[in-house]
């Protein structure tokens, strides 16, 4: 699916462009307020899983973090991403792998860990092990931060067409508890269209 998906902003959110502004300015305002957060996190580094053309990093993490590393597994996206980034003079690693099968290093610990619109394309299982890993990789004070889209109702949702599902939201938190995670904040994106899921944003710290 991915590889027929072009390389821009437009298919990165499903030629929905509109949606870009209220996006990153929900994400802003979230990660702003984790920032108020005690203890304080440091804004050394930061890592975008699913990180696509780097729409996210470019827009939101570059502007609040000295290094940016990003994960994605389509090659294409990859090369765009790194000529879209290079003018920030904040990108660091770029990790060609899906978050399934990446494997740290554990040469940096991250003080911010975002995952968004993709998690809906793995399994169960690996949400779990993949959430698992992720926390192995924080820093001290840092956090993951999940922005999905949840169904209202009570089962997955299942689309043939992008191999993704939309899990409810109970259902998710259900799997954070297995990788011991827990929420520290919540929040709904704002000012989106009413016939698209509802979007959701979690800061996640591990369960001590």
């Amino acid at each position: 699916y991915w590889s027929n998906v072009e390389a821009s902003v437009s298919g990165m959110l499903g030629n929905l462009t509109t949606l870009n502004i209220e996006d990153i300015k929900g994400s802003t305002n979230f990660l702003r307020q984790i920032f108020k957060h005690k203890p304080c996190i440091e804004r050394n580094r930061a890592l975008d899983c699913g990180a696509g053309i780097g729409r996210v990093a470019k827009e939101l993490l570059c502007k609040e973090f000295k290094t940016v590393d990003l994960l994605e597994q389509d090659e294409k996206f990859c090369e765009k991403a790194k000529e879209n980034l290079i003018s920030t003079g904040n990108l660091g690693h770029v990790f060609n792998v899906g978050l399934q099968d990446f494997r740290h290093s554990g040469q940096a610990t991250y003080d911010i860990i975002w995952c968004q619109w993709f998690l809906g394309h793995l399994l169960d299982v690996h949400v779990i092990e993949s959430m698992i890993l992720l926390s192995t990789i924080l820093s001290p004070h840092g956090y993951i931060i999940v922005k999905e889209n949840f169904s209202s109702s009570s089962e997955p949702i299942i689309d043939e067409t992008d191999s993704s599902v939309t899990r409810p939201l109970k259902h998710f938190k259900g799997l954070l508890k297995k990788a011991n995670l827990r929420v520290v904040k919540e929040c709904r994106q704002l000012n989106f269209p009413n016939d698209l899921y509802p979007v959701y944003m979690l800061a996640l710290k591990r369960i001590k």
